[in-house]
């Protein structure tokens, strides 16, 4: 325990002196990691506290620091307590800071192939539309090179849909894993509110997908992506028309 200490006061003054370098936010989040896996003691939880507050998660601090208090000893509560007001004082004051991400999974490049056919759709008709979704034993796929859950796609069609309909659908995920190309190209000549004036690799490894909206009309597939732009702290719509980026607008409410 002693060396993990150690570790966090070291690796929390390189965070600071290198002015929160890529390395040291990693290292922080190694902390997070090994410390959220196991059963801590008070502590601990202080060291994970302290480095929640660091990256500045800071809800996640109070809501593990707030039970632990009420178990410490008069000088570990005091220690406890000391952090807690102060976690709340940031929270207040610096309620909108976009949190430190570890962007080590981002930047990985993810191979990506659905391999499905036709039949393993299930299709469901409704009032006025059909719709149907990714196969259950697909957990995820990948869009903009970052992981998706099946849970947040939602694709739908005015009519029902056929066999060809359904190897559209499996082509335009296939192609929507790796734009990053195209998404950047389009992205500086895009007239939108809210838009930076450069964008690089870093830019694009902090967006964040959200969800995705996938409408067959005419045999056309029209796909409404809707990111999170962590460098930006305004989110936006990405619209696209069968395998072609079509629109792309910042929304100040995502």
């Amino acid at each position: 325990m002693q060396n993990l200490i150690k570790y966090f006061n070291s690796i929390s003054a390189e965070f600071k002196k290198s002015h929160y370098s890529e390395e040291s936010i990693e290292k922080l989040f190694d902390v997070i990691y090994e410390l959220e896996e196991k059963e801590k003691n008070l502590e601990e939880i202080y060291i994970l506290s302290k480095t929640y507050q660091l990256l500045r998660f800071n809800r996640k601090a109070l809501e593990i620091l707030e039970p632990a208090i009420k178990f410490a000893e008069k000088k570990e509560k005091e220690k406890l307590e000391k952090l807690l007001i102060n976690l709340k004082k940031e929270s207040r004051s610096f309620y909108n800071k976009e949190p430190y991400r570890d962007l080590r999974e981002s930047k990985m490049k993810k191979n990506f192939s659905l391999i499905l056919s036709p039949q393993d759709f299930n299709i469901v008709k409704g009032k006025d539309i059909y719709r149907t979704e990714i196969p259950e034993h697909v957990e995820n796929i990948v869009v903009l090179n970052k992981y998706v859950e099946r849970r947040f796609i939602e694709i739908y069609s005015e009519n029902s849909f056929g066999e060809l309909e359904i190897k559209k659908i499996i082509s335009h995920i296939e192609w929507i894993a790796n734009v990053k190309k195209d998404l950047m190209v389009f992205y500086m000549d895009a007239k939108t509110d809210y838009k930076l004036s450069h964008i690089n690799e870093e830019w694009f490894h902090n967006l964040e997908v959200i969800d995705l909206l996938i409408e067959i009309k005419d045999g056309i597939i029209y796909n409404q992506i809707a990111i999170s732009d962590h460098i930006r702290q305004v989110g936006f719509y990405l619209e696209t028309k069968d395998n072609t980026i079509v629109s792309l607008e910042y929304d100040p409410i995502l």
